[in-house]
């Protein structure tokens, strides 16, 4: 199963309207505040080698680092440790205001050119520090809210097909983008379902949505 797969088949066991034609918006309530939510081709990106997913996430949540705090800006590089990134994001990723960091590391499995994500980070200041809200590493650990996830951090996982979905502004439970997530082995094959993220401001912490469930944050 594929990211586009994936995010699809959540926004549509989600409540969210999966997008159709760009001359045929399909609309479909959402299933929290439920305004109409108009979704777009745009809308939507895979990590993978035919999409240009940087610029789809430098254009929908461009840098906002000028603001930060000092303090925050000073920490930010400590806080991202030794890593080589290979994309780093200092957007107003979950629309909450908040300084927040987005950190991504992919690599291209040779015998199949295709790309998976290896490592994803989302940091955000909080209390006068960098929390790691999101931690995703080479398919073996994953945290979410700072707490090790055990069934989504197994020897057998290689990494990652993730893609973004851009969220809705007036969404007031969850108005920043969605992260949809699946485990893939080192063949870039899926491993497990289909997953997806995202930051509850009235919460302050990370949710997660597995089928049709709810979104919940423990």
């Amino acid at each position: 199963m594929n990211a586009t797969l994936v995010a699809l088949s959540f926004l549509l066991a989600g409540g969210l309207s999966a997008h159709g034609q760009a001359d045929s918006p399909k609309e479909i309530p959402d299933f929290d505040v439920r305004p109409k939510v108009v979704i777009g081709p745009d809308d939507l990106t895979d990590v993978d080698a035919e999409h240009d997913w940087k610029s789809w996430l430098e254009k929908n949540f461009p840098d906002a680092s000028d603001s930060w705090p000092k303090a925050a800006a000073a920490a930010f590089t400590k806080a991202a440790g030794e890593e080589k990134w290979d994309f780093v994001a200092k957007g107003d990723f979950d629309r909450d205001g908040a300084p927040t960091g987005l950190l991504i590391r992919t690599e291209r499995l040779p015998r199949f050119g295709q790309i998976i994500v290896k490592k994803l980070a989302v940091l955000k200041w909080q209390g006068g520090r960098w929390t790691e809200m999101l931690w995703m590493a080479d398919g073996k650990v994953f945290r979410r809210n700072g707490k090790l996830r055990r069934g989504l951090s197994r020897p057998s996982f290689f990494g990652y097909g993730i893609s973004f979905f851009v969220g809705h502004p007036e969404e007031k439970s969850h108005p920043g983008a969605v992260i949809n997530m699946y485990n893939v082995n080192s063949e870039g094959r899926g491993l497990t379902d289909g997953m997806s993220f995202c930051f509850m401001p009235e919460k302050k912490k990370y949710a997660s949505l597995e089928g049709d469930g709810d979104w919940e944050t423990e």
